[in-house]
């Protein structure tokens, strides 16, 4: 059979799921806890489909053919088709279907057809470990978020989950794309120093450590999640709260000042300076149109005695 011009296949792959999804939503439309769930399972799709194969060209699972849309040799397009596949797609058409079935089905298919893609890429022995740590860390979790998201259930493993998605675009998407722009590969961490490799993990841990302070105190205190499409049920002002009013801005403040530092890139002063105008603008906008009318004299009374990013201490 003669394999599909690698440029219709790659269209295919796109516009497909595209389509089916589109169809799958006339025929069933999502509601609002549901498409929230699709959201964060596409959002979780991107950068770390693109991380999982990155990986598999450098253990020889499989290498992609050389295209003009690519980055760090991937096909943009492949990436995009395959999360809203993946993301929005299999989640909503299996949405009645336990999860380990789903998963498995995709598995089903994907060896089926992996191997008739011969003008995409080109499989290595091992592809099938690869096509496993796939389903694991990408499907898998999307699967399980979504169900979580649209039921409402388990908010400490939404939040975790969230807390992956965030950390996959702010620890190495938006940081890879802003370091290429400069020349730097995001994958020269590891031939930086040992103590140069030292101190940035470091300071991730503790920026780490601050954001999940803040996440454990939103999911068991408030009963929600950091997202504001699936907040809090009650007001946290306990924990890391009482001492300052964003802590998850300053976590991630934080881990874009430990990139910025570590790969000396003056690039990343742009999302840094992004990350402070939406806290000051979006987030002071939301705080008045949402959790002000929900809490009132409460809100009011926390926000007059802690700061945004300098540490203060609430007294109720």
């Amino acid at each position: 059979m003669q394999p599909l011009d690698p440029v219709l296949l790659k269209s295919l792959i796109l516009l497909l799921p595209l389509v089916a999804t589109g169809i799958a939503f006339m025929i069933g439309r999502p509601g609002y806890f549901q498409s929230v769930g699709l959201m964060l399972g596409f959002l979780l799709n991107i950068p770390y489909l693109f991380l999982v194969n990155i990986l598999a060209e450098h253990m020889g699972w499989w290498v992609y053919q050389e295209s003009s849309n690519a980055w760090y040799g991937i096909p943009v397009e492949i990436i995009l088709g395959w999360s809203i596949f993946w993301g929005v797609f299999l989640p909503w058409v299996f949405r009645f279907v336990p999860v380990y079935l789903s998963v498995g089905m995709a598995m089903f298919f994907d060896l089926l057809l992996m191997p008739q893609m011969t003008g995409l890429f080109t499989l290595g022995g091992a592809w099938l470990v690869g096509e496993v740590v796939c389903l694991v860390v990408v499907l898998l979790p999307s699967m399980v978020v979504f169900q979580l998201t649209a039921h409402r259930k388990f908010v400490v493993i939404r939040a975790l989950i969230q807390s992956l998605i965030w950390g996959g675009w702010i620890v190495f998407l938006l940081p890879a794309v802003a370091l290429q722009v400069e020349g730097i590969d995001i994958f020269a961490f590891f031939h930086m120093h040992p103590v140069r490799i030292a101190l940035f993990l470091s300071g991730l841990a503790v920026s780490m450590f601050i954001g999940y302070l803040a996440l454990f105190e939103f999911a068991i205190r408030g009963g929600g999640t950091p997202i504001p499409f699936d907040p809090p049920k009650k007001l946290v002002v306990t924990g890391i709260y009482s001492v300052v009013a964003n802590p998850l801005q300053v976590s991630t403040l934080l881990m874009m000042v430990c990139i910025l530092i570590a790969y000396k890139s003056y690039l990343m002063l742009l999302p840094i300076i992004m990350l402070i105008l939406y806290s000051e603008i979006f987030v002071r906008w939301h705080h008045s149109v949402d959790i002000k009318k929900r809490f009132g004299a409460e809100w009011t009374e926390y926000r007059s005695s802690v700061n945004n990013w300098i540490p203060s201490l609430y007294h109720k």
